[in-house]
């Protein structure tokens, strides 16, 4: 209960910093000065002293209320019959659904331990809370002997992927499809003496650096070239691991001219602002590309996420790297650009930047626990009749419960199926915020009714109808189906867009306020905010995160210089899908 509570109040905090703040995350800490806390990595807070926040760690399967694993594992087989030419042989076919709940929060000791940690180097330090993700995602890592003569060599299978929860203290309810190969793989791990079943995370968050006598610029000309060169003009998809090193080719870069540094200060300093460049500059030409589960028996699309996910365990949570370093999505699009001129990158002032980082845990003693439970480990054969009822578990992949009750009202699914007999079925079930936020997945089923074959049987349509908050909303059409597990994924994609400034040139003209209105479409819905640029304050940087339906990359948005006369220029309506707007590009008064 004292754990539960705790978590209770740090959810609460982060809401309200969440709320608090213009941006979607609003946590101000110093990134340039993290703090080994026992088993825990602290930063500092950029605008209180003595106040420290946490880097959750220990990812693990969460737990009920009676402390009993949230985890179930159905593998299903069903009877295929295979003509070779001697006759019919039968061979099992089928796959698997793992379903849990996970979750990274710490315990009051690991806590306890880190505070005292931060008082022998601050008497007056506090821990005000846990770190903010902005974004997450994990693997299910297992490992398991494939030659049943040589135990010790183990083979590494990513048998599934999913969105992990942003606060620490939240649970993440995840539903995995596995195939054939992914399930007799994570089978036969926890069949093992020693099972090697684990959780990897790759989580970013973000904070501010402090200010550096550094300045660089990127010609985009030459970027573009760069890019041609190393990769082709007509290359448009990067897997990590697959030969491509990202590394080598920023170094490329800098090496033909493309990049020019201009530094002066401590030498030992100036690679992690170099590091902080090339990864804004990755942000402005890569996107990532998302790999989601394994599609077949024998290419998994998975296995480039390996080394990724070693690099996690081994470090065990305590690593930061470049963006395209660690990258559990699977890799990266060339995006298409239209700057032209030269980039310039002022770290004079305290800027933001992100940080990735990994860690894992391993899950792999849960068949000791309950091997014999088949609430919690069991095997169906779709071929016998008694089992003919077909289930399929629906779960709503949405960030956190910040995120459900800032877009979503709700979202109604029906499935139909038309039966061999003539007869049909149709179900529904509506996820609201409610039963999303208890984290356990919802259950539709339909039974046998003279059904061609098994695979018949298991074919089904659905449809997603979305209720947004505001009143849009977005139906997703039939679809035709046969998977036992139904992720709901919001029908929007968030866009990360930099509103930035230099201070020299609204200097030069004269500029003490910078009024940005963005709009941009939600379903047929207008959305619009306003962002504030105050040089005066050094508030020269904003960023902000806005969820559009894919494919609408582009913001419409009107730009207000407040000159130090009371004088004000407008920019008329501009349309931008860049993911840096430039708004020190002053008209001249009319």
């Amino acid at each position: 209960m004292k754990n539960s509570s705790r978590s209770l109040l740090f959810f609460i905090f982060a809401i309200a910093s969440m709320c608090s703040t213009h941006g979607a995350f609003g946590q101000n800490i110093s990134l340039d000065h993290p703090v080994k806390c026992g088993v825990l990595q602290c930063f500092p807070s950029a605008d209180h002293e003595h106040q420290y926040y946490y880097l959750p760690a220990n990812p693990h399967v969460a737990l009920s209320d009676n402390g009993k694993h949230e985890f179930s594992f159905t593998r299903y087989v069903k009877s295929q019959a295979q003509s070779n030419g001697d006759g019919g042989i039968l061979q099992a076919d089928g796959g698997g659904i793992v379903h849990f709940l996970v979750d990274y929060s710490v315990t009051d000791k690991q806590l306890g331990k880190a505070l005292a940690a931060l008082k022998d180097i601050d008497q007056d330090a506090s821990i005000r809370g846990p770190i903010i993700f902005e974004a997450g995602s994990f693997a299910l890592v297992s490992s398991f002997a494939a030659d049943d003569d040589k135990p010790s060599e183990l083979t590494k299978h990513v048998v599934g992927v999913g969105r992990a929860p942003l606060i620490e203290g939240l649970k993440a309810a995840v539903s995995i499809h596995l195939t054939k190969m992914g399930a007799q793989i994570l089978w036969k791990s926890f069949q093992m003496d020693t099972p090697d079943v684990s959780l990897v995370f790759e989580m970013t968050f973000s904070g501010l650096n402090d200010p550096a006598d550094a300045t660089i610029t990127a010609d985009w000309k030459k970027l573009q070239q760069q890019a041609d060169v190393t990769l082709g003009a007509k290359v448009s998809y990067m897997g990590i691991g697959g030969g491509f090193d990202y590394s080598d080719f920023w170094q490329q870069a800098n090496d033909s001219g493309a990049i020019n540094i201009e530094y002066k200060g401590d030498p030992d300093k100036l690679q992690s602002i170099i590091d902080r460049t090339y990864a804004k500059l990755h942000d402005i030409m890569f996107e990532p590309i998302r790999v989601e589960q394994p599609t077949s028996d024998d290419d998994d699309p998975l296995s480039s996420m390996l080394a990724a996910a070693n690099a996690a365990r081994a470090a065990g949570g305590q690593n930061y790297s470049a963006p395209w370093e660690v990258n559990i999505s699977g890799g990266y699009r060339r995006r298409k650009l239209t700057q032209t001129g030269n980039y310039v990158f002022n770290f004079r002032q305290r800027s933001k930047s992100s940080l990735t980082t990994a860690m894992a845990g391993n899950i792999g003693s849960l068949y000791r626990l309950y091997g014999e439970d088949p609430s919690v480990f069991r095997t169906i054969n779709l071929s016998d009749k008694e089992f003919r009822i077909r289930e399929i578990s629906v779960a709503l992949d949405a960030r956190d419960e910040a995120e459900f009750s800032k877009y979503i009202n709700h979202v109604t699914l029906t499935v139909h199926k038309d039966h061999g007999s003539g007869e049909q079925s149709t179900s529904e079930v509506v996820i609201k915020r409610s039963n999303f936020a208890r984290g356990k997945p919802q259950r539709i089923n339909y039974s046998w009714d003279e059904e061609a074959s098994i695979d018949d049987w298991m074919q089904y349509r659905y449809k997603a109808d979305w209720s947004f908050v505001g009143g849009a909303s977005h139906s997703s059409g039939w679809r035709d189906y046969d998977s036992a597990a139904i992720t709901l994924t919001p029908p929007y994609q968030y866009r990360e867009v930099e509103f930035t400034a230099d201070a020299e040139i609204l200097e030069d003209e004269n500029v003490r306020l910078v009024s940005i209105r963005v709009k941009h479409d939600f379903f047929g819905r207008q959305v619009a905010e306003t962002i504030n640029l105050i040089p005066g304050r050094d508030q020269l940087n904003a960023t902000r995160i806005f969820a559009v339906p894919p494919g609408n990359d582009k913001l419409e948005y009107t730009i207000t210089w407040t000159l130090k006369d009371r004088r004000r220029i407008n920019s008329g309506q501009l349309v931008s899908d860049e993911t840096i707007i430039f708004c020190d590009e002053v008209p001249a008064a009319g």
